[in-house]
């Protein structure tokens, strides 16, 4: 199954960010979930970029986003509150 783990009132995710991609959108397949980011990976800017991203797509406050670990690696793992695996999964897909 994809790397989502349920937590309290959320979901923990296992994400690895591609930046300067020529376009912005969280995939989920393969076992994996991948975001294209056209941010940098410098100053922060692919981190801000997959937090308003996911926020915007999820359609919860950028507070409720938090990167828990791999700030400055490829793979992150992010805590997202208020939603659950089923409504993650289903807010991804519909956007492909």
């Amino acid at each position: 199954m994809y790397k989502i783990k349920t937590y309290k009132n959320g979901i923990i995710i296992k994400v690895y960010v591609k930046p300067r991609s020529p376009k912005i959108k969280l995939v989920i397949g393969n076992d994996d979930i991948i975001f294209y980011t056209n941010a940098k990976p410098v100053k922060n800017e692919a981190n801000k970029s997959l937090i308003k991203y996911i926020s915007k797509k999820m359609d919860i406050h950028i507070s409720q986003v938090k990167i828990l670990s791999g700030y400055k690696e490829r793979v992150k793992t992010v805590l997202i509150e208020g939603i659950d695996e089923k409504t993650f999964i289903e807010k991804c897909i519909t956007e492909n």
